[in-house]
Formats: C-alpha cells, structure tokens, sequence
C-alpha cells in the first residue's frame, strides 16, 4: 500500500499554498493525498459551548448558507465536522479541478494542529505543512505547528512557503 502525501489544511493562504505542492507531489509520485484539519477541542462536549459557537461564526464568516448549517446543527461534534466537510470542499474545489488524477482523503480531528499532524506523520510518506508569514522583527522563523512537525514528525517534512 502506498503511503499518502499528508498536508495540514486549515483554509489558511499558507495551507492552500502547501496543499497545492502537495497535490502536485502526490500526482507526481502517484500517491494518495490525504489532508489533515484539526479543530481546537479534545472533549466533544465542548463542542456546545460559547467557545465552540464563536469559533464557528469566525470561521463562517461571509458563509451565511454554511452558518447556517452550523446553527441548525445545534453545535454538535456531529454538525461541526459536517460543516467542516463542507468549508473543506469549498477550499479544495479548484485543486480538485487542477489535480483530477489524485485521491483525496479528508481527515477532522478534534485536537490541536500540532499534535494532529505529528500523528498523521506515522502513516506518511512526507509530512506538508505551510509556513506563516512571519514579522520582520522575529526572523525567518517557523510557526508553532511548522516547528512541532520539523521536530517530533517520524518522516520527511516539507514546509512550504506562501508567496
């Protein structure tokens, strides 16, 4: 069984930029793409809380039809995950278009970014992360999720800058 490209996608630039080299790598290698979204809670039933809501309406933001999705599901680990099914089609919908030839798996987990990716490593041939635009004053630095990938990942890791 082939390993897949991994890339950690959360609708950021710098995501987008680092799933489109992934999506190019996979096809080039004939590989599986699978795209990792982590959301920042463990526990579900945190999901319900006015943490979890005002998230949701950050990340909904200018998605009135996807908001609403997301109120009408109450919340729940269940809603949240499919309204995250459905920011992820929106976001890869051109790459799709680009990169027919690819298989894409889409992964939701609950957890942090960091942590997420590191375990999605495991089962990876390379790791694909973006790289956050840092300030001047800090250097040519990597993000937090960058660093913890270049790190603790147990394969090869490719951080992608976004132009």
């Amino acid at each position: 069984m082939d390993v897949p490209v991994v890339v950690g996608f959360d609708g950021s630039p710098e995501s987008l930029a680092a799933t489109d080299w992934a999506a190019r790598e996979a096809l080039r290698w004939r590989l599986p793409l699978e795209l990792v979204q982590a959301w920042p809670w463990r526990q579900p039933h945190v999901l319900g809380s006015e943490d979890a809501e005002r998230w949701g309406r950050r990340r909904l933001a200018g998605k009135e039809a996807l908001f609403m999705a997301f109120a009408a599901a109450g919340s729940t680990a269940e809603g949240l995950a499919a309204v995250e099914h459905r920011v992820l089609a929106d976001a890869l919908g051109p790459g799709r278009e680009r990169y027919p030839q690819v298989d894409v798996v889409e992964q939701l987990t609950p957890g942090s970014a960091a942590r997420t990716l590191v375990e999605a490593a495991a089962q990876a041939g390379p790791l694909v992360v973006g790289r956050r635009t840092r300030r001047p004053a800090m250097g040519p630095s990597l993000g937090p999720v960058a660093q913890a990938a270049t790190r603790h990942a147990s394969c090869p890791v490719v951080v992608v800058p976004h132009h």
